[in-house]
């Protein structure tokens, strides 16, 4: 794959077009695809996610992957192509990358750098682990305890707190915008892109307002962001609220409506049955509607919510409701009992006032009839007294009897009473150790089964994400065969086999199909190496190592035709220098011959010439003035012969030279 380097017309380009819209820059988009190598640093190796604003990408980073870190993995998050048409485009990532290096939180994801190739603009972040917190609410539709709600609550409440005590609202709090690390128990707040500062005259000074971009999302947000008012710590307390209720229910708590419309159809979110009063309220305030109803602060809404537990204070509530409890179940047994008890004594109580009244009236009957028969006899009277007197003891005896009786059946009765109430305690505590131990296994029948569950989803979740990087492979090798098939072996603008091949290599050592396509590109070149020798056409040939080389440097193949070409080369220099000597013997007996034909041309014209004159002077009487005249013109002719001479030995010069310049050039 060819690398994407540093261009210096890049550079001019863009102080020459606008910054404001990287659409417009003019230069070629970058091909986002796996293995595309961004700046000669980053690998990009799949896409993580796209939004409204931008899509992020994981890559490795070179230099780390180099040094062998144990994490040398990055997030590179682009400008989307449709944003890339905003003309606020760049302001918004340009301060979304200064907000993160201003916010430096555990909680909060961290950015590294910020760059751009041609048009393409990148931020360079932290790659997190886990999942979105959408898609883990999703995986528990019944929702969270607080218990193993509380660290996820906690992780984004500290988030905001630190961002709001750096002046900082984000305005697009949502579950989407969370990622959760299960195994570590750790949350991170991400995409503060349209998060805008709480203080005034910051935003003022800005000339920019992140809320133009109207990117919120309704669901989320309160009525005042839904309004277009000044952001407030509040706004964010609204979608905290909305994501607490939402990971402890798994229901939103207007069924995704938004604040304006739950407001004016007065809606109110259904209590939480896992939370206790003062957290249900603690909810309720946080999603007031009016932003003078909610919760001022993310410290507030926490201590609301997970109040300190006081032990001493506790405790003794807790033992006075066990013994009124404990009293009161013990009331229930013994009533009836009791009830029984105060009954026969009230009954007992008015049988002897009966007997005793009874009695009193007997004796006052007896009194008078043994005043009479004392009249009448004495010894009767003492009789009958004595016989009274014994009556009176029978009774007495009779009565104290019964009332042993009927002491010794209560007190049966409370010992039966008691053996009852020890028996239905001891049930009730075996009942109650039953139906803990029955929870207990139920827990732990869930707890297996949202193990299984787990492991059956990270299962599925191995299996699609090697089904994904099968595809990906055989996308990948597929693509290394169309740069084979195209002659595209080692360079190409496009992209090169031997890259290609060297990538699925890096992911998969021993892919044979790899390993097979490198050596088809070494015995191509070999093969047109030797075509190139057979055809003399070795300025071909370096070309062809160049090729081999960088598919196998320790290749034996290269290594002879490098030695092939040595002698080649040789063979060829001694043969064009034979050629050359034989050129220039060729040529000097040329110009010898042209010279000659010249000089012969130039005597026949001269014997011409003085046969010519010789005729005239026998036509008429020679003058010395003719004769001078002839004389001058010979010599001219004779200059004219020697200008002709030294011109073809010029010419014979340059040819020389020109020859041997052809046969340095032929060399190289």
């Amino acid at each position: 794959m060819e690398n994407i380097k540093p261009d210096k017309s890049i550079s001019s380009s863009l102080h020459q077009s606008s910054w404001t819209r990287p659409s417009q820059w003019g230069e070629e988009d970058i091909n986002l695809e796996p293995g595309v190598i961004i700046r000669d640093k980053y690998r990009l190796e799949e896409e993580l996610g796209t939004g409204a604003m931008g899509l992020v990408w994981k890559a490795s980073d070179l230099i780390q992957e180099e040094g062998e870190s144990r994490d040398s993995h990055v997030a590179i998050k682009f400008l989307s192509q449709d944003f890339k048409e905003h003309p606020d485009a760049l302001k918004a990532l340009v301060r979304e990358f200064n907000r993160y290096k201003r916010l430096s939180h555990a909680n909060i994801v961290k950015a590294h750098g910020l760059d751009h190739v041609g048009n393409s603009f990148f931020m360079v972040m932290e790659l997190l682990k886990g999942v979105p917190l959408d898609e883990f609410i999703k995986s528990h539709p019944n929702g969270l305890s607080i218990r193993e709600a509380e660290p996820i609550i906690k992780n984004m409440a500290h988030a905001l707190a630190y961002a709001h005590q750096e002046g900082i609202a984000h305005l697009d709090f949502k579950p989407a915008n969370v990622f959760y690390e299960s195994d570590v128990k750790t949350a991170k707040v991400i995409d503060f892109g349209i998060a805008r500062p709480l203080d005034q005259s910051e935003r003022a000074e800005t000339k920019y307002d992140p809320g133009a971009l109207k990117a919120l999302t309704d669901s989320y947000a309160s009525c005042e962001m839904l309004l277009g008012l000044d952001p407030s710590p509040r706004d964010d307390i609204y979608g905290l609220a909305c994501v607490t209720y939402e990971l402890l229910s798994g229901n939103h708590p207007f069924n995704r409506k938004k604040a304006t419309t739950a407001k004016y159809e007065h809606l109110s979110p259904k209590p939480i049955r896992d939370l206790n009063r003062q957290q249900n309220q603690a909810l309720l305030r946080a999603l007031a509607f009016h932003r003078d109803d909610r919760i001022a602060t993310v410290d507030e809404f926490l201590a609301e919510l997970f109040p300190e537990k006081k032990k001493s204070t506790f405790l003794v509530p807790l033992l006075l409701l066990f013994a009124f409890v404990a009293g009161f179940s013990a009331w229930e047994v013994f009533k009836p009992s009791i009830d029984k008890h105060f009954a026969e004594q009230e009954h007992q109580r008015i049988v002897e006032e009966k007997a005793r009244q009874q009695a009193e009236a007997a004796r006052q009957a007896e009194a008078a009839r043994q005043a009479e028969a004392a009249r009448q006899a004495e010894a009767a009277r003492q009789a009958e007294a004595a016989r009274q007197a014994e009556a009176a003891r029978q009774a007495e005896a009779a009565r104290q009897a019964e009332a042993a009786r009927q002491a010794e059946a209560a007190r049966q009765q409370a010992e039966a009473a008691r053996q009852a109430e020890a028996a239905r305690q001891a049930e009730a505590a075996r009942q109650q150790a039953e139906a803990a131990r029955q929870a207990e296994a139920a827990r732990q029948a869930e707890a297996a089964r949202q193990a299984e569950a787990a492991r059956l989803t990270e299962q599925q979740r191995q299996q699609q994400k090697q089904a994904k990087q099968a595809q990906e492979m055989a996308r990948l090798l597929r693509k290394c065969k169309k740069h084979l098939d195209a002659q595209r072996l080692t360079t190409g603008s496009g992209g090169n086999a031997l890259a290609c091949y060297q990538d699925v290599l890096k992911r998969e050592a021993n892919n044979a199909e790899a390993l097979k396509g490198l050596q088809k590109i070494e015995r191509r070149y070999q093969a047109w190496a030797e075509n190139a020798f057979s055809n003399q056409q070795l300025h071909k040939i370096p070309n062809y190592l160049i090729g081999l080389e960088r598919v196998n440097p320790q290749s034996p193949i290269l290594a002879d035709l490098r030695e092939r070409l040595k002698i080649e080369r040789k063979k060829q220099q001694a043969e064009a220098k034979k050629q050359q000597a034989e050129a220039k013997k060729q040529q000097a007996e040329a110009k010898r011959q042209e010279a000659e034909a010249k000089r012969q041309e130039a005597e026949a014209k001269r014997q011409a010439k003085e046969k010519e004159r010789k005729m005239q002077a026998k036509a008429k009487p020679q003058k010395p003035k003719p004769q001078e005249r002839s004389e001058e013109s010979e010599e001219v002719e004779d200059d004219d012969l020697a200008k002709l001479i030294e011109a073809a030995r010029r010419q014979q010069a340059r040819d020389d030279y020109l020859a041997k310049k052809r046969s340095e050039a032929r060399e190289k």
